[in-house]
């Protein structure tokens, strides 16, 4: 869960597939529908490492990925009420050892910020300078 501000806290219920918004103000809740095939990958992992709720019903996960000589592919998407397909907007790679990022190894750092931006290291380590993306389309 997250603040959208003062008065509006957002819940990610992965266990019902939805984005519960709560209006403390004025006591109360909208509810949207999470597509279950964009939060399965994180069923399958068993954990959840990366979510991001915007108050536009966006939701942010981070996808775990196959492991290959002790590497994980990982990938932070986007699903969207609005939009139809799910978008990868950072693929990245991190020491992993059967779905867990192993000690003392870096890993993808993401922040998503209002409206269109997205700020990350520039190549998806979290190790070099950090810069700040607009992506199109939000």
């Amino acid at each position: 869960m997250t603040w959208a501000n003062a008065d509006t806290l957002l819940i990610l219920d992965v266990s019902a597939f939805r984005l519960v918004t709560l209006d403390l103000a004025s006591r109360s809740a909208s509810v949207t529908p999470v597509d279950p095939a964009f939060m399965s990958p994180v069923f399958a992992a068993g954990q959840v490492r990366f979510v991001a709720p915007q108050p536009d019903r966006t939701v942010w996960l981070e996808f775990p990925g196959p492991i290959k000589d002790g590497w994980e592919e990982r990938s932070f998407v986007r699903c969207s009420p609005d939009r139809p397909v799910s978008d990868t907007v950072l693929g990245s790679r991190a020491r992993g050892f059967a779905g867990a990022t192993l000690a003392a190894w870096p890993r993808s750092l993401l922040g998503v910020g209002a409206e269109t931006w997205v700020v990350s290291s520039e190549d998806g380590s979290g190790e070099s300078s950090i810069v700040a993306l607009e992506i199109e389309g939000l």
